[in-house]
C-alpha cells in the first residue's frame, strides 16, 4: 500500500486553501480561508495517511459540492429577481365589486399600490365617457351607463329576464397593456316578474280538478363552425374562409323537447366589432339584406335553422362578431309558420318592401363568439393553410378553459413571489451553516482519530 509523503500532504492543503480563495473572493466573504482552515488544516505528521484519507473524502468532497450548491441556488435567486423587477409591480387584490343600477354598471376595484394606468371599455379607449385614467390612490372606479358605450343587451327566455353586459380592461402602465393587466366580463341580470290579478267569484258547481304542465321556454345559442354543421366553433379565419351560422334552441338537458310545442325565427342579425361598427344581416323578418354577407337561412327543425356564408371582415379591424334575436312563437298546426318564408331573392342592398308582417312571439338575443380574421396580405395568413386553420380552431374549442388555468398558474403574485425568495434564501443560509456543521465535525473526528493513534 502507497503511503502519501509530507510533501503530498502539504501540496493537496495548498490546492484546497486555493480552491477556498477563490470560492471565498466570489461569494465576499469578509475573511478568506477561514473555512478553509476548518476543512484544510493539517494534520500531525505522524500519520499522515489518516490525513491523506481525511482530507481527499470527507472535508474537501463535502466542501466542494456544498459550494456548487450555494453557487446554484444565487445564480438562480438572481435570475427571478431580475425576472420580477422586468414586471410591473402592481395588481387588482381581490375582485372588483360590481353595483347594476337602473341605467349603469358600476365597477370599484383596489390595487397594491397606487394606480397609474387605465380602466376602459373593450373597444372604447379612445372615448373619454368609457374610460377612467390613473387615480394615483389604491382605488378606482369606472361608471358605465347602459346607453353609449356599446353595452350588450341580450333578452333571456330560460330565466326570463335582461343580461347587460360589458367587457372592462384594467391596465397598470399609462401607455402599453402588459402580462399583468386584467380583463373582466361585467354582467347585470334583470328577471322579469310576472304579476297575476284574479278576481273571486263564488259559484256553487261542480269540483274540476286542473291538471297543468309546464314546458319551459328553451335557451337559444349561436355559433359560427367551420366548413358545415358539424364542424368546430371558429376563433380564427381568413377572408372567404367558407363558415356555417348555426341557431340553436334547446331545453335545459340540451334536448329538443320543445320543438313540438315552439317555432324559431331568426332575425335582426347583425356583425359588429368591438369599437362600435355594425352592419345589418338580416331584417326584422329574417330575410338577408345582402346576399354576398348572409343568404336567406334554411331550417332543419323547428327550433334549428343555418346557412352557409364566406368570411369577410372590417377594414383594420380584426376581430368582429354577430348578433341576432329569435322569436319563440307557439306551433300551430305540424309545420311552422315563420315571417322568413316569403322572403324574396336579395339583391345587394335592396329587398323587397312588401312582406309579411311580423308575428308575435317572445324574442331572445344570441350572440356569436368574437373572431380574429387574417387579412389576404396579412403575413401571417401566408404562413396558415386552410388546414393548419381548422387544426387551430379546434384545439382553441377543445383546451380554452385547460390554457386558462395553465395561464394562471403561470402567474406569480406579489406575495407568492416573496415567500418563493424567502425560502431560496433559507436555503442558502441552511446550506452554510450544514457546509461549516460539516468541516467542523471533519476536524473534530481528526483530531480525536489522530490522538487514538
Amino acid at each position: 500500500m502507497l503511503r502519501p509523503t509530507t510533501g503530498d500532504s502539504r501540496r493537496f492543503v495548498d490546492e484546497s486553501r486555493r480552491d477556498e480563495r477563490r470560492a471565498a473572493a466570489f461569494f465576499g466573504w469578509s475573511a478568506p480561508g477561514a473555512i478553509g482552515d476548518l476543512c484544510y488544516s493539517p494534520l500531525p505528521p505522524c500519520n499522515l495517511e489518516f490525513a491523506s484519507v481525511i482530507h481527499r473524502s470527507v472535508p474537501y468532497c463535502s466542501c466542494r459540492a456544498a459550494f456548487k450548491m450555494i453557487f446554484i441556488l444565487v445564480l438562480l435567486s438572481a435570475v427571478i429577481s431580475l425576472s420580477s423587477a422586468s414586471t410591473i409591480d402592481n395588481g387588482v387584490i381581490g375582485d372588483p365589486e360590481i353595483e347594476c343600477s337602473s341605467d349603469k354598471v358600476l365597477i370599484n376595484f383596489n390595487t397594491q399600490k397606487e394606480f397609474e394606468g387605465h380602466v376602459f371599455v373593450k373597444g372604447h379607449y379612445g372615448d373619454s365617457g368609457c374610460r377612467v385614467d390613473a387615480t394615483l390612490q389604491r382605488s378606482a372606479s369606472l361608471s358605465v351607463p347602459f346607453d353609449s358605450c356599446d353595452v350588450r343587451r341580450q333578452r333571456s327566455s330560460n330565466p326570463k329576464g335582461l343580461f347587460v353586459s360589458v367587457t372592462v380592461v384594467i391596465t397598470f402602465h399609462p401607455m402599453f397593456i402588459t402580462m399583468v393587466d386584467k380583463a373582466y366580463n361585467v354582467q347585470c341580470f334583470y328577471m322579469e316578474t310576472e304579476k297575476t290579478v284574479t278576481a273571486g267569484l263564488d259559484v256553487s258547481s261542480l269540483q274540476t280538478e286542473v291538471i297543468t304542465q309546464n314546458i319551459p321556454m328553451p335557451s337559444c345559442r349561436y355559433l359560427v363552425l367551420d366548413g358545415s354543421a358539424t364542424g368546430a366553433p371558429v376563433k380564427f379565419a381568413t377572408v372567404g374562409q367558407q363558415v356555417y351560422h348555426k341557431w340553436t334552441c334547446e331545453d335545459e338537458n340540451g334536448n329538443d323537447a320543445a320543438g313540438g310545442v315552439y317555432c324559431a325565427t331568426v332575425h335582426s342579425c347583425k356583425v359588429a366589432d368591438h369599437g362600435g361598427k355594425e352592419v345589418q344581416l338580416l331584417d326584422e323578418n329574417g330575410c338577408a339584406v345582402d346576399k354576398f354577407l348572409l343568404n336567406n337561412l334554411e331550417y332543419s327543425s323547428e327550433l334549428t335553422g343555418g346557412q352557409t356564408s364566406m368570411v369577410f371582415k372590417f377594414a383594420d379591424q380584426p376581430t368582429l362578431f354577430f348578433q341576432c334575436q329569435i322569436r319563440l312563437t307557439l306551433k300551430e298546426g305540424d309545420k311552422c309558420k315563420r315571417s322568413s318564408d316569403a322572403c324574396p331573392v336579395p339583391v345587394r342592398g335592396k329587398r323587397d318592401a312588401e312582406q309579411e308582417q311580423t308575428e308575435e312571439g317572445e324574442d331572445v338575443d344570441v350572440f356569436s363568439q368574437s373572431m380574429t380574421v387574417f387579412e389576404l396580405d396579412d403575413p401571417i395568413n401566408a404562413k396558415l393553410d386552410e388546414m393548419e386553420v381548422q387544426q387551430l380552431n379546434r384545439a382553441v374549442s377543445q383546451h380554452e378553459e385547460v390554457a386558462a388555468i395553465r395561464a394562471k398558474a403561470m402567474c406569480l403574485s406579489p406575495v407568492t413571489f416573496g415567500l418563493l425568495v424567502a425560502v431560496l434564501v433559507s436555503v442558502l443560509l441552511i446550506s452554510l451553516i450544514t457546509v461549516a456543521v460539516l468541516c467542523l465535525r471533519s476536524r473534530s473526528s481528526g483530531k480525536v482519530h489522530t490522538v487514538s493513534q
